[in-house]
């Protein structure tokens, strides 16, 4: 959501960005991924191994068996 009086090309990434996301571990479960994806309505979770090395998307399909 942007600040009152902002366009949507003016603010820097700072200002658009969610300051501590919620994250988890590159070796962490899927089902734990799922679970927090949706009890918490996440769309798109980072990955973490020290940095950011990837991002789960709801979409992927995480937790379906196939």
């Amino acid at each position: 959501m942007l600040s009152q009086g902002t366009r949507p090309f003016d603010p820097v990434v700072d200002v658009l960005m969610t300051p501590r996301p919620i994250t988890i571990k590159s070796s962490g479960p899927v089902a734990t991924a799922a679970t927090l994806m949706l009890t918490f309505g996440i769309r798109h979770l980072p990955v973490m191994g020290g940095a950011v090395v990837g991002v789960v998307a709801i979409a992927d399909n995480i937790g379906c068996g196939s």
